[in-house]
């Protein structure tokens, strides 16, 4: 959680580089919870009918 935390913390920071391990957890992350508010939306009804945005998800 730390590594997301310090990938966010230096998302505007362009003096400093972070670690390529800190990068690919945000992304993982980032991705698993995109995917399951995507599976939500699909659930409740609110997704698109595509399945490529909805309203959680879009959020």
């Amino acid at each position: 959680m730390n590594s997301y935390l310090l990938a966010l913390r230096n998302y505007g920071n362009f003096a400093d580089r972070t670690r390529r391990r800190d990068f690919w957890l945000f992304v993982l992350i980032n991705n698993i919870v995109y995917l399951a508010l995507l599976f939500v939306d699909g659930k409740i009804g609110t997704a698109s009918q595509d399945f490529t945005i909805g309203v959680l998800s879009g959020f």
